[in-house]
């Protein structure tokens, strides 16, 4: 009798302790797996916005750059969605652009009259490939205003319809301001 008990406590697993233990196992291994995917994923998009974010500051410092040195700025359209400035380090006529199709766009073209900037016909080009919507504010300098006005321009962009980031720029032409 003492024979039958030993071999009867040697057995291995049954079957559904083993199902069991797989399916604990089979469940570990999809929890991983979903964390994971969603890791990774919340990763690529945050490298994501954060290269919009970086193409749109440089887009940003850009344009602040080209106004600074500019004088003649006007900006066009209903939500002045469209500046034109000509650009005295360079001798150009520059203009900026939010498209219908949510790209900043941006034409240079050499030119030796600053008056005739808005009346040229620009062939715009991307500046960066993320959707970009935004809007120009340009207050004029004023020699004759009480108190005296210098120029400035407002540059609003909304990257991808969530961020937004905006600067404020002075211009150089102080236009009998200072004497």
């Amino acid at each position: 009798m003492t024979n039958k008990n030993l071999t009867k406590n040697n057995a291995g697993f049954s079957i559904l302790e083993l199902l069991i233990a797989m399916f604990i196992f089979v469940l570990t291994i999809i929890t991983a797996v979903s964390i994971f995917a969603s890791v990774s994923s919340t990763r690529q998009k945050s490298r994501e916005i954060q290269r919009n974010m970086e193409d749109a500051r440089t887009a940003l410092d850009l344009m602040a750059k080209n106004m600074r040195m500019s004088i003649g700025l006007s900006e066009v359209g209903i939500n002045h969605q469209e500046i034109y400035m000509f650009n005295t380090s360079q001798g150009d006529c520059i203009s900026y652009k939010f498209d219908s199709d949510n790209k900043l766009k941006i034409s240079q073209i050499p030119s030796v009259n600053p008056s005739n900037c808005s009346t040229i016909a620009y062939t715009y080009n991307p500046i960066i490939s993320s959707d970009v919507s935004g809007s120009f504010l340009i207050t004029t300098t004023s020699a004759t205003a009480t108190p005296k006005i210098v120029g400035k321009a407002t540059i609003v962009l909304t990257i991808d319809g969530t961020t937004t980031i905006q600067t404020t720029v002075s211009f150089r032409d102080y236009g009998g301001i200072i004497q």
